[in-house]
């Protein structure tokens, strides 16, 4: 038998969940199978530790563009 329910979401909830699946129930009255949405909220792990790649010594214009970004003026709360 084929399964033509289905569930339909957009990218803003599945980036909002770290997993998210879908199951579909056994049906009893209707000739549709019950489906249940299932979402994992995301856990923050903290930041991201800043990880230097030694390929970025090799292109010449790499010291020049954090030069320039150092320099920039920042604003907002410290």
């Amino acid at each position: 038998m084929e399964r033509l329910d289905r569930i339909m979401v957009n990218i803003s909830l599945l980036s909002s969940y770290s997993t998210t699946y879908a199951t579909n129930l056994p049906y009893s009255t209707s000739d549709h199978y019950p489906t249940t949405l299932f979402l994992e909220a995301h856990c923050p792990l903290g930041p991201i530790p800043f990880r230097y790649n030694h390929l970025w010594s090799s292109i010449p214009t790499v010291q020049e563009i954090v030069k320039n970004t150092w320099r920039q003026q920042v604003e907002g709360s410290p």
